[in-house]
């Protein structure tokens, strides 16, 4: 069964360009290392009547817009096996984007995901969390929890998957 990373975060419209070049860049390392697809995606009608929009989620400021990415893998074992590789690909030492870093876990408070003083050595962290969104960019269901490897089953994710058709 197909993986997929997903990542939702806003962006300043006046970094987008930057942000397109830097993603193609990164794309091509990924599709390069194994990773089925690469992709990035600029939210544009956000605004919705009924579940929970990206931008509901994210608030974004004024000036900012919503990228959403994916990349998806054969497997999770090929998704760890490729990101090992990523990671090390002298490339994307390279990569460099002042906003998608969070070190004041800006995002992760967007998202309700802080995990107080849970860190190694005290920091604040993020709290694992899955989310299934729909074509239109919806979030029907969220999973979080407190412990790192306690993660959402596939058949759990599909069951839910199969009420939203």
């Amino acid at each position: 069964m197909r993986y997929v990373d997903g990542f939702v975060l806003p962006v300043p419209e006046k970094n987008l360009k930057i942000y397109r070049t830097i993603a193609q860049k990164a794309g091509k390392v990924w599709r390069e290392h194994g990773a089925v697809e690469y992709i990035e995606a600029v939210g544009d009608d956000l605004v919705v009547k009924f579940g929970v929009s990206f931008t509901k989620m994210m608030k974004p400021k004024p000036g900012e817009t919503v990228i959403i990415s994916f990349i998806v893998f054969k497997s999770r074992a090929d998704r760890d096996r490729v990101n090992a590789k990523v990671m090390k690909d002298p490339r994307m030492k390279k990569m460099t984007f002042p906003f998608l870093s969070d070190p004041k876990a800006d995002v992760i408070r967007r998202y309700d995901l802080l995990h107080a003083a849970a860190g190694i050595e005290g920091q604040d962290v993020s709290r694992p969390a899955e989310f299934l969104v729909d074509s239109s960019g919806i979030v029907r269901w969220v999973n979080l929890t407190e412990n790192y490897w306690v993660r959402a089953r596939p058949e759990q994710i599909l069951e839910v998957a199969s009420t939203l058709r």
